[in-house]
């Protein structure tokens, strides 16, 4: 798929978002909208990142990689849901399981546009993003381990690609590096070992490479983060060489 045709879909989904937001909102600010459509692009390039880090094959990862910026639709089903998802504060867990019904809403609502996906694996990412019981036994997963890594893929970019938007609320406004941190002992938390530790060693790859130098002076507290995520030592033999890899701007 061309950087073109890339660009085309990344518009149309993002019109479709604000189109949403308009007949499902009674209201929300402009830019809180933007910034859920910034989140999915920037989860979109990391998924892309990672996944070809992995060397899967392109076709499977252009198609992931459009499901992907779609994974967040649902945080737009009603005024409830949007409004716990911009809260300027910490959710209490009971909010979160409300939030976390924007998964399923997600499939509720593309298929009510007529975008339905042919397969079955892609709609399983959006599904169990938030969900590790769901991940872990859903049958259809365990039979194609493909679009098991692929989710696991899509869950760590979702959480790093939040961790890149400092502005969001809940993170006080930290600098990149301190959401970082925050949004990996969050990742720790949530998924622990269900998430392998070859996404894991790739994260390493990305945020303690000397080449990003936001992170040259917690490069010690990523990796031990890391290490407990996964339970396990990242070794440099461990660590997959990334080459040519664009970072987002510290």
């Amino acid at each position: 798929m061309g950087n073109s045709t890339i660009c085309k879909v990344k518009i149309y989904f993002a019109a479709l978002y604000r189109r949403l937001a308009k007949k499902r909102l009674s209201s929300a600010r402009t830019e809180d909208i933007e910034g859920l459509i910034e989140h999915t692009n920037k989860t979109s390039r990391f998924f892309g990142i990672i996944a070809r880090t992995l060397g899967m094959e392109e076709d499977i990862i252009n198609r992931a990689q459009n499901a992907v910026l779609l994974h967040d639709i649902g945080k737009l089903a009603n005024n409830e849901i949007f409004a716990l998802t911009i809260a300027p504060r910490k959710l209490t867990e009971k909010e979160l399981m409300i939030v976390r019904q924007h998964a399923q809403k997600s499939l509720t609502m593309l298929s009510e546009e007529g975008i339905n996906f042919i397969d079955p694996g892609l709609e399983k990412m959006i599904l169990y993003h938030h969900d590790p019981e769901g991940l872990v036994n859903d049958p259809y997963l365990k039979n194609r381990l493909i679009w098991r890594k692929l989710t696991e893929i899509l869950i760590v970019s979702d959480y790093i690609s939040a961790a890149y938007d400092t502005s969001r609320a809940y993170h006080n406004g930290y600098r990149l590096k301190k959401s970082v941190l925050i949004t990996l002992q969050e990742l720790a938390q949530q998924w622990g070992t269900t998430i392998g530790g070859d996404i894991y060693a790739i994260l390493g790859e990305i945020l303690i490479d000397g080449r990003n130098p936001a992170f040259l002076t917690i490069r010690g507290s990523l990796k031990t983060i890391l290490d407990t995520i996964g339970n396990r030592e990242l070794t440099p033999q461990q660590i997959i060489p990334a080459q040519n890899i664009t970072l987002f701007s510290a």
